[in-house]
């Protein structure tokens, strides 16, 4: 088993901001497939234990034969670190990973793997070729490369087992991340106002990617601007920072994208 000092690198984003973004696994690892031997082992396993107020968290991983993804993750860290402190203050961070993600395409692997979640006795179990069962919410199977999010945070502490599913692929290499929105406990009046519960720089964020996405439909400046502002008033009024809160990344990301939509539609 590798045992991993966890990397407690993270932003703080602001004082008056409640989110911020971890890393707690960043490796690159080598796998052999069960067909040869034990010059490489064909599975590793990660220990992880998500930190107090954690309110998300992603793994993502990508497989070469020349260790050639060491450049693209290490931007990917970089990009998730720095650009979501960056451009989703107000305590938003959760909204940041999946954002950061989608502008840094997972490279294309060139070898099939498996991503387990395991309990203890289960992590064993993976190890010594016995019988397991992994949590089935978090697994990726024969997969080059791929990407998971959780907004509901039941287990704290677990494993993630990665297998090599080549039977002749030898030398498999394997970049995993593993990242967690954590809240800082700093109170909601600090990073709140009377209008929802929405500060004005989160306002301005906002209008800034409604009016970036209407731009990449092919919609004028002028008319993005007003498609922006529209869209940025529906969301602030029919919602407060509260339900941003409760709704978590996925479901929010939904809501909003339905009502820029319909915006774009009328216009």
């Amino acid at each position: 088993m590798l045992f991993l000092v966890l990397i407690v690198t993270f932003i703080s984003l602001n004082a008056q901001q409640n989110e911020k973004i971890i890393k707690l696994v960043d490796v690159e690892f080598k796998l052999n497939s069960s067909f040869f031997g034990a010059l490489l082992k064909p599975k590793e396993i990660f220990k992880i234990t998500l930190p107090k107020n954690t309110t998300s968290w992603n793994y993502i991983f990508g497989t070469s034969l020349n260790n050639s993804n060491s450049e693209i993750f290490t931007n990917i860290s970089k990009a998730m670190l720095s650009t979501a402190a960056t451009y989703y203050s107000g305590g938003i961070a959760s909204i940041a990973v999946p954002n950061v993600i989608s502008k840094f395409p997972i490279p294309t692997g060139e070898s099939s793997v498996s991503i387990y979640l395991l309990d203890q006795a289960n992590a064993t179990a993976f190890l010594n070729n016995n019988d397991f069962q992994p949590y089935q919410i978090g697994m990726i199977e024969n997969k080059s490369n791929g990407e998971k999010s959780f907004n509901d945070i039941e287990m704290k502490d677990f494993y993630i087992g990665v297998k090599n599913t080549s039977s002749f692929q030898r030398q498999v290499h394997v970049n995993l991340q593993v990242y967690a929105v954590v809240n800082n406990g700093t109170t909601a009046n600090n990073i709140q106002n009377p209008n929802n519960g929405w500060n004005m720089e989160v306002k301005k964020i906002m209008y800034n990617k409604w009016y970036n996405e209407a731009l990449k439909l092919g919609i004028d400046q002028i008319k993005a601007k007003e498609i922006a502002t529209q869209t940025q008033k529906e969301i602030t009024s029919r919602y407060t920072y509260g339900d941003f809160q409760q709704l978590g990344a996925e479901k929010w990301s939904n809501v909003v994208y339905e009502i820029f939509n319909k915006i774009v539609g009328k216009n």
